[in-house]
This record gives structure tokens, sequence and C-alpha cells, in this order.
């Protein structure tokens, strides 16, 4: 098992180039878990309203679905009531598709080098024993 840590100098480990598959598969449910509970301390309800409404004929449609989505503060990945870890985690099975899975993917990796680009930050990673 590979533990891994982030500072904003250079070090000698191995830095992160790119998260493996099996690493995300670790991550990705605690993100989505940080994810759900902001959003409900913001408000937000499940549902997929702005998907039902029309969209007006001069609109660009992700654009003012996007827009419904952030005004009415819904959201299909939102969650109502008590928030436990376990609900949390079958509301992620539920939603994540090979396609879901691949997303999550692409946007860990792509966090590794926003963060490098923007904070200086890296992330390395050592091999536990």
């Amino acid at each position: 098992m590979e533990s891994v840590f982030y500072t904003d100098r250079q070090v000698d480990f191995d830095m992160l180039e790119a998260f493996t598959p099996g690493q995300i598969r670790r991550i990705a449910p605690m993100e989505h878990e940080r994810w759900v509970r902001e959003h409900q301390a913001m408000g937000w309800k499940k549902s997929d309203f702005y998907r039902q409404i029309p969209v007006p004929c001069n609109a660009d449609e992700k654009s003012y679905r996007i827009m419904l989505r952030e005004q009415r503060r819904g959201h299909r990945m939102a969650m109502d009531g008590e928030l436990t870890q376990e609900r949390i985690l079958m509301n992620y099975q539920g939603f994540m598709s090979e396609y879901g899975r691949e997303a999550d993917y692409q946007a860990f990796n792509s966090i590794l080098k926003l963060m490098l680009q923007f904070d200086g930050l890296r992330i390395y990673q050592f091999a536990d024993d």
C-alpha cells in the first residue's frame, strides 16, 4: 500500500504524476461524501427538475440547464435527510457508471496538474513497509 503527502517543496520522493485507478477507487467515495455534505450545508436538494424545463430557442441548452440547477440549488446527486456514511456510499455507487468512473479518473488527475501550476503543491508517494 502506498502513502501520499503533499508539500510545496521538492523532496527526495517520487512525485505522483497521476493517480492509479485503485487510488481513485479509494479516494472518490470520500470526495463524494465531502461533496454531498457541503451541498446539503449550502441548502441544495435532491432534484433533476432542470432537465424537465423547456430550453428557450435562443439558449445554449447545457449552459441554460446549469444556470437553472445553480439558481434553484437542485442536483440529482444531492441528498435530503440525515446523512450517514452508508447512505452516501449507496448514493455514490448508484450513480457511478463506467462513464462516471472515467470522469472521476480524468478530474482527479487534472487536479494534480492544477495544484502544481497554481499553488506550487506537489503530491509525493512512498511505499509503506
